[in-house]
């Protein structure tokens, strides 16, 4: 639903939903740093496993890595077709 909203509404209504979800991912990381320094923090009792990072059979992409991943492909996706071949583009895009 929402590749169909980005790729066929107006562009000037589709930057604007991309700001709105920008300025509230920005309230939401502002809200969230505030309530952690409102609480005090937890210490820290246990030393960190970052070894559960690590892939490993059943292991799911982390959240963030994904979105870095793809907010850097779309730009370099759209410069490189230009925008004489949209359809290409879209295509790259959704197809991965």
């Amino acid at each position: 639903a929402l590749g169909a909203f980005v790729a066929f509404a107006p562009a000037a209504i589709v930057a604007r939903a991309n700001t709105l979800c920008t300025a509230a991912t920005i309230c939401g990381f502002v809200g969230l740093s505030a309530l952690s320094l409102a609480a005090g923090g937890t210490p820290i009792r246990t030393p960190a496993r970052w070894v559960k990072l690590l892939p490993r059979r059943g292991w799911a992409v982390p959240l963030v890595a994904n979105t870095m991943r793809f907010g850097e492909a779309v730009p370099v996706v759209v410069g490189k077709f230009g925008s004489r071949r949209l359809r290409e583009a879209r295509a790259a895009v959704l197809l991965g």
